[in-house]
């Protein structure tokens, strides 16, 4: 699937389909180890700063929220447990 995490999470809302939440799955972690390469110190791009990730993260993360609203899907459901918690830990700054 090549859409946005948003039209994604709108487009499949509360369906808990397969495909789509494995999609926004992904496109979360990759945002995430994006974010963590560019807190290393590693330059992700020019036009890419940590907060525009952080950015990515949270819509992804919403976005898996809508498609998967209800199901109490595990893995759902763990990656944003790990997002809470990373705000836990850092005070509210991720």
């Amino acid at each position: 699937m090549q859409r946005a995490p948003l039209q994604l999470g709108l487009r499949y809302a509360g369906t808990a389909d397969a495909d789509a939440a494995a999609t926004l799955r992904e496109l979360a972690l990759r945002f995430l180890r994006l974010k963590s390469s560019a807190a290393g110190g590693k330059p992700v791009s020019k036009l890419i700063d940590r907060p525009t990730l952080e950015m990515c993260v949270g819509v992804a993360a919403v976005a898996l929220g809508c498609v998967m609203a209800g199901t109490g899907d595990l893995a759902a459901l763990r990656l944003l447990r790990r997002l809470r918690l990373r705000l836990d830990i850092t005070g509210g700054r991720a």
